[in-house]
């Protein structure tokens, strides 16, 4: 059968595991969240870098520069992330497992009873136990932040000298982190230290699941100790009063001898000093639902784990202060409230990062200006549409403006042909517009997106158009009489009979004959030119809705196809991050 020390030490363990397995599980609940939201930023922010438009037009410049400005707030939406969950270096440490934050006059035995729950006395035992089998392993003392100068690990925290402890400082177990703090009588009296040791010791108690005040038995309740300790207390923080040292000497005959002897104070006296502190403590204003009290010797519970002495453990009565460690950080209440602050804190990132729309750097204010980027552009999109009415003016106004150049350039031809054909070079006429071309519908597009490069504009090329000025050949057509005999049918009985016997009669008949004859009229533009006019004015209406076309998509609709896309992104994000909340 199992020692008392042993049963003890196993029911520590135990409700340390138990307690371990529950935040286990709900911290890869919780890292879960964090990396599926720390993903879906970082996707967020990479799809934002590939929209940037590669044009260099003053509508990419401005999509581009809202970009950069998206990005921006992205990346301090993960600053936020970062900042508010696992920037915060010791919750995110401790938040994983149950902690035990530890206060006490100087002097009061916190480092003993530390080294004794760090397992000193335990890995020299006779006997086997959790923490020689490596189930409490032997972990380092991390300093995590330093009052005065100090190492940054140890293997065990001082002892024996004043004012030892001037540092936050820790060693952690499965389901257990210890932390100890400067002694409150040096925080009171030392004035030299690199950052004050209450600043040290206040930051760290809010992070608490059980806080023990050490006192030391032959004096546990200095006014002034108990008034330290309650600046240091944070309410509904469960409280742990430790009363260390209460053990003492007596005199004991043995083998013939008067020996001195270490014995445990009685229990009436254990008792009595736990009621009197407890009740300054309450008096102080610590709820007395919130204060338990245990006596214990640390230096009789070394000696009895030395010699597997059940007797001296009853003693130093560390089983009980196990117990009462298991009933604080076992408890559901308790879990549960450890579980409550980072669910608290992640809504409260989510909250921040997703925020409204009146307040800035969040996915709310992005959404915003989203839309209202949105709506300028889809405006500029839709009134560039082929069959609206603004680019129905532009071409009209185009085609007219450029009309009087094609003009020009058929009366500069035709009156250099001196008189022969002339043939119409779409080549030349295209050189020739270009010009005012570019002037014209340049003028329009300005007005719609700005300073923009004219080389942006294609170059009209008629294609199929032909168009040729020759010379008119006019045929004149005239008429005249032709006189002809010719044979007549018989008139009267007597010519039929002599028709008969072969008689013939004829008659005078006068026909009319057309004839012509060609006139050359010279050359006349006029026909050419108006069908060649006809057939340009229908290419350059085709030449300027393909050119307002592809501007309408250049300048307006990649740039709206990506913040739609973007928008859509945002949203998403939003809705799932809001989904992740606890």
């Amino acid at each position: 059968m199992a020692s008392k020390i042993q049963q003890d030490l196993d029911y520590f363990y135990k409700g340390l595991l138990s307690a371990q397995k529950i935040l286990d599980k709900f911290s890869a609940e919780f890292s879960t969240k964090i990396d599926n939201v720390s993903q879906e930023l970082d996707s967020l922010s990479s799809l934002t870098a590939g929209l940037r438009v590669v044009e260099d037009t003053p509508i990419a410049a401005l999509v581009n520069g809202e970009i950069d400005k998206w990005q921006q707030i992205i990346n301090i939406c993960k600053g936020e992330a970062e900042k508010q969950v696992k920037g915060r270096e010791f919750q995110d440490k401790f938040e994983k497992v149950p902690l035990v934050i530890v206060f006490g006059i100087v002097k009061a035995g916190k480092s003993t009873l530390g080294n004794f729950m760090h397992g000193r006395a335990f890995r020299d035992a006779p006997f086997d136990n959790v923490y020689k089998d490596g189930l409490l392993p032997k972990t380092k003392i991390v300093v995590q932040e330093k009052g005065r100068q100090d190492a940054s690990e140890k293997d065990a925290f001082d002892e024996n000298s004043i004012e030892s402890t001037c540092s936050a400082q820790y060693f952690t177990f499965p389901g257990l982190a210890w932390v100890d703090t400067p002694g409150i009588g040096a925080i009171e009296k030392k004035r030299i230290d690199i950052q004050p040791l209450a600043q040290i010791a206040k930051r760290y108690v809010q992070y608490a699941d059980l806080v023990v005040f050490l006192a030391n038995s032959t004096n546990p309740g200095v006014q002034e100790d108990i008034a330290g300790y309650r600046e240091l207390y944070e309410n509904g923080k469960k409280a742990l009063v430790v009363i260390t040292r209460s053990d003492t000497v007596e005199s004991k005959v043995q083998d013939g001898r008067v020996v001195k002897v270490q014995v445990p104070k009685d229990k009436d006296r254990r008792r009595l000093q736990e009621k009197s502190l407890c009740d300054a403590m309450v008096k102080n204003g610590v709820p007395s639902g919130c204060c338990d009290a245990v006596s214990v010797s640390t230096q009789l519970a070394e000696k009895a784990v030395a010699a597997n002495d059940d007797v001296l453990w009853e003693g130093g009565n560390l089983g009980e202060f196990y117990r009462k460690i298991v009933s604080v950080i076992g408890n559901r209440q308790i879990l549960d409230l450890k579980k409550d602050a980072p669910r608290k804190l992640w809504n409260r990132t989510v909250e921040t990062i997703v925020g409204d729309a009146t307040k800035s750097d969040c996915l709310a204010r992005l959404a915003a200006d989203l839309g209202e980027i949105h709506v300028k552009i889809q405006d500029k999109y839709d009134a560039l549409a082929p069959s609206g009415t603004l680019v129905g003016e532009i071409v009209e106004d185009v085609v007219g403006q450029v009309r009087r150049p094609i003009r020009q350039y058929i009366d500069r031809v035709v009156s250099e042909a001196s008189g022969n054909d002339v043939e119409f070079s779409m080549d030349a006429l295209s050189e020739e517009i270009q010009s005012e071309l570019v002037d014209v519908l340049g003028s329009h597009v300005r007005s719609i997106v700005g300073d923009f490069r004219k080389d942006i504009l294609g170059k009209f090329s008629p294609q199929g158009i032909k168009s040729k000025a020759e010379r008119t050949i006019e045929t004149q057509e005239y008429t005249i009489e032709v006189p002809e005999i010719v044979e007549r049918d018989p008139d009267g009985i007597f010519e039929k009979i002599c028709h008969f016997f072969g008689k013939k009669y004829h008659t005078l008949e006068v026909n009319e004959e057309t004839h012509s004859f060609d006139i050359d009229l010279g050359i006349d533009p006029t026909a050419a030119k108006k069908k060649l006019i006809a057939q340009l004015e229908k290419a350059l209406a085709v030449h300027v809705k393909d050119e307002l076309a592809k501007l309408r998509k250049m300048f307006f609709g990649e740039s709206l196809s990506k913040i739609k896309k973007l928008e859509n992104n945002v949203e998403r994000l939003s809705k799932k991050l809001l989904s992740c909340r606890f």
